[in-house]
């Protein structure tokens, strides 16, 4: 069991005792974040010729991929990562 698990039970919140549709909905949303934060990363690298890292910014200016359609896209995925 992983920790998050044991401080749900010891405040008495209990598990769902079957995955249904929510659950499914929001694994689909974070997996969808987590798929778009390594997009952005993959475009840095490979576009940009860097990494998010502040010690090894982009080269060049990255307008294609998420940052073609959204100013910060890797906002937006870890905002569904959460």
């Amino acid at each position: 069991m992983f920790l998050p698990g044991w401080i749900l039970e010891a405040s008495g919140i209990a598990r769902p005792t079957a995955i249904g549709a929510p659950q499914v909905a929001g694994g689909l949303v974070v997996i969808s974040g987590a798929a778009l934060v390594l997009a952005c990363i993959l475009t840095f690298v490979f576009v940009g010729k860097g990494t998010p890292a502040p010690f090894d910014p982009p080269r060049r200016l990255v307008v294609r991929g998420p940052y073609g359609i959204v100013r910060n896209p890797m906002y937006v995925g870890a905002g569904l990562g959460r």
